[in-house]
């Protein structure tokens, strides 16, 4: 029997809960793809997701081959096969079924080209007060990619550090990309907008991205996306799923969620509630500490499973370096956290940064 300090075996029991955790998020992930929009090619980037995710943990497995047992690689190798079949099944059932035809003998009468139809008219996007910012949509209305490109267009232009409240009402999905130096406080949906979207957070510096007014407990997240954010505040509101994160360095993160996966980072903090282990990966300098009721999160009547890290690139018994839990000294306080309640300032976005030690 291995011993309990056998690093080796410490190991195996982490993949195994890894890998358990993987396997149920991309199995809700293709069950989520028969209900996801074809709008903007949402469904194709929820597949595409899929699919990264499978070569991911495909890669992971044979990564872990030196340390894993012949027979849990064998079992392992099983269920990423069962995955990938599962995705082809759902793919081919959004395929259309071909329809039979009856091809006349006779030469089709040539029949005058229509005129084509007029273009659409645009949708304006305005600044309403305080930052406001609105679609108008025509009645040939954008795709949603164009939707979500005047959004962060107009939040590129924004030239003022006051709080900017777009609205992604028009759309299935959020996606705040390519920003710096901005301060997002993401509008709450219409009374009746369908819930359940996903959210994506990328190419982002020296911000402070809220999207905790659009996603209260009451209507989560699908899913959270966020990737290559520096010098930033990200509050993730409610995920009732997975959140993932690579390539973010000196930054806040702050979420409740499902699952927690981290890749790649450097000089995180984070505030979390989780309801599985955190999962990190390629990390040094993490900091984790329980979700602050201030913030407006936390299901307390839950256990919060947000210091039971695993970090699968550190494979001895002994307390990994890569991460570690910020004493409650060294916690944000109330009076840090004010400064992210979204009232107007003249400079809300230069106060935040500087509260959370970013500038």
């Amino acid at each position: 029997m291995s011993s309990s300090n056998d690093p080796a075996a410490g190991f195996n029991e982490r993949f195994f809960r890894y890998f358990q955790h993987e396997v149920t998020a991309l199995q809700e992930q293709m069950d989520r793809l028969a209900t996801t929009s074809i709008v903007g090619g949402e469904r194709n980037d929820a597949v595409d997701h899929c699919l990264a995710g499978i070569a991911r943990l495909s890669q992971e497995v044979k990564d872990a081959s030196s340390y894993l047992p012949a027979y849990d690689q064998r079992t392992y190798g099983e269920a990423v096969k069962a995955l990938t079949e599962k995705l082809n099944t759902v793919r081919n059932s959004f395929a259309p079924r071909p329809k039979f035809t009856f091809k006349s003998a006779l030469k089709t009468r040539a029949r005058p080209t229509p005129a084509p139809p007029p273009p659409p008219s645009e949708s304006p996007i305005t600044n309403g007060t305080n930052g406001t910012s609105t679609i108008t949509n025509s009645t040939n209305s954008n795709s949603e990619d164009a939707i979500t490109a005047q959004i962060n267009d107009l939040l590129r232009q924004t030239t003022t550090p006051t709080i900017q409240r777009p609205s992604f009402d028009a759309s299935s999905s959020i996606s705040i990309t390519n920003q710096a130096s901005i301060y997002a406080a993401i509008q709450a949906p219409s009374r009746g907008r369908p819930g359940g979207r996903a959210a994506k957070v990328t190419d982002n510096s020296e911000s402070v991205i809220d999207l905790r007014e659009i996603a209260p407990s009451t209507d989560p997240f699908a899913s959270v996306t966020i990737k290559d954010v520096e010098k930033s505040v990200v509050l993730c509101g409610n995920v009732s799923g997975p959140v993932h994160i690579t390539g973010v360095k000196n930054s806040v993160l702050v979420m409740n969620c499902r699952q927690f996966r981290m890749h790649e980072c450097t000089d995180v903090k984070v505030y979390l509630y989780a309801s599985s282990r955190p999962i990190i990966e390629d990390c040094k300098e993490i900091g984790f500490a329980p979700l602050p009721l201030a913030t407006g999160g936390g299901e307390v009547e839950k256990e919060n499973m947000w210091d039971q890290v695993d970090d699968f690139k550190w494979l001895k018994a002994e307390q990994s370096p890569n991460w570690r839990l910020i004493k409650e000294d060294d916690r944000f306080g109330k009076e840090i956290w004010e400064t992210i309640k979204g009232e107007e300032s003249v400079d809300a976005l230069g106060t935040a940064l500087k509260a959370f030690g970013l500038t």
